[in-house]
């Protein structure tokens, strides 16, 4: 009974979020569909009547006498109809037709020199009125277009959709109902481990005994699913005692550097005054460092924003490498270009960034970079950034992509202050932006890093 009552929830919930999801689209479709159909015919029939009152302007001022003959030069359309007045006395052969087209507070406003344009219901059909005035020749033009076709365009779209909508919702039913019927036996086995999995037992698995690949792809999934959930609980906890670790140090000095000049707030002394230097350099990394862990805490969450654009790769590294060389207050770097400049879809503010890091790890493990490549390979642009340090042991290079990974370099070099999430926060990035970086060891002996973007499409 349990298994009927579960099949026919997972077959509501299917139909009716299939159903849902298809009249959504439709009417989506239907809207963008309709705007864009009656904006297209709007922008045509605004071309039309301001080429009219142009040719009109200019008949007129060639002939000034031949009224008549510049109004019937006018073109005209199957779907559409032109009235003219000149000195207030309209040019057709029955001026009240005119009045039942165009209506008053259109010519009132038209006198006043402004363009009118608008829907208007004439006998119930819809119309679209475009009212031009026309001073140099003390006139005034009119044009009026049927938009009964564009009308029956869209009814009939709209039939097509909501039969579209209905047949993809027919089909959505019969398919949930096959699918729900697959899969109703291993969810049970899921359900009861999953409860013991809600009591905090991460150790429980599911085994199979039988019944066939889709019951094991669920099982392998579920499985999947719980020892994925176990690393994610374990590195959040280790993430957050290093958190706390990390910024013990740096608020003791703040709150240190605080008490020595509020005691000494009147006569700063050289001790207050190396104390204020203390306070200074900590307060630059405790702010770097909450920068980093925003960050940090964003990618986790899912929440970082990104503006992908198409940029040349080339010309976006140099100019990044600038800023940053300038920023950082360090001396020329070369950028190199290997080949033909790739495009690449990429955000140049967390671009900046990516770089930004990798200079910053430079300076602290190393001497600085050397060399900046900018490159294509099969598997998609890459950005190389080389330095002359040490270089990193092959048993470290995914190690320091770690948060708060201390590798060797760290602890052979006195004074580094840097956070330990730099790099994290540089591979969580370029992987939000559909690329990768990794660590190699360069040619002259020291780092190479490596960072691989999505290819962008010329537009």
């Amino acid at each position: 009974m349990g298994r009927t009552t579960l099949r026919l929830r997972l077959v509501v919930v299917l139909v009716v979020t299939a159903v849902s999801l298809t009249s959504l689209t439709g009417a989506i479709t239907l809207l963008a569909t309709r705007h864009l159909t009656l904006a297209q015919q709007e922008r045509s029939d605004r071309r039309q009547a301001y080429a009219n009152a142009a040719l009109f302007r200019a008949t007129l001022a060639a002939h000034p006498e031949e009224i008549a003959a510049a109004a019937t030069a006018l073109q005209q359309t199957a779907n559409s109809q032109v009235f003219v007045r000149v000195d207030g006395e309209w040019q057709v052969a029955r001026p009240q037709a005119a009045l039942t087209f165009v209506p008053s507070s259109a010519i009132r406003l038209v006198d006043l020199d402004h363009v009118v344009t608008g829907v208007t219901s004439v006998a119930g059909q819809a119309r679209y009125l475009v009212g031009v005035p026309i001073p140099a020749v003390s006139a005034q033009m009119y044009e009026v277009f049927n938009l009964a076709d564009t009308t029956s365009t869209l009814e009939t779209l709209l039939w097509l959709v909501a039969l579209g909508a209905l047949a993809t919702a027919l089909v959505g039913s019969v398919i949930a109902a096959w699918a729900t019927r697959r899969t109703t036996a291993p969810l049970v086995a899921a359900a009861a481990a999953a409860h013991d999995v809600a009591g905090g037992d991460l150790s429980i698995r599911v085994t199979t005994r039988g019944g066939g690949s889709e019951v094991e792809s669920l099982v392998d999934a579920f499985n999947t699913m719980v020892d994925q959930l176990a690393q994610r609980i374990e590195r959040d906890t280790r993430f957050a005692a290093d958190v706390s670790h990390e910024l013990r140090t740096p608020l003791t000095s703040l709150v240190t550097a605080i008490s020595l000049l509020e005691a000494q707030r009147d006569d700063l002394t050289p001790e207050a005054a190396q104390s204020v230097a203390v306070l200074s350099t900590n307060v630059r990394i405790f702010q770097r460092l909450v920068e980093d862990l925003l960050e940090i805490s964003k990618a986790d969450a899912g929440v970082l924003e990104f503006q992908l654009e198409t940029l040349d790769l080339a010309t976006l590294t140099r100019y990044a490498v600038e800023s940053v060389r300038r920023r950082l207050e360090i001396g020329e770097v070369t950028v190199r270009n290997e080949g033909d400049s790739p495009l690449v879809l990429v955000d140049r503010r967390r671009f900046e960034r990516v770089l930004a890091n990798l200079f910053e790890n430079a300076q602290r493990y190393a001497q600085g970079v050397t060399l900046v490549t900018v490159r294509s390979s099969e598997t998609g642009p890459e950005v190389v950034v080389d330095d002359d340090g040490p270089g990193i042991p092959e048993d470290e290079r995914e190690a320091v992509f770690e948060r708060f990974h201390r590798g060797r370099a760290a602890s052979d070099r006195a004074g580094v202050t840097g956070s330990g999430i730099g790099l994290a926060l540089a591979r969580e990035h370029v992987r939000a932006m559909g690329g990768d970086i990794w660590v190699e060891a360069a040619p002259s002996g020291g780092s190479r890093f490596v960072v691989r973007l999505a290819r962008g499409e010329a537009t």
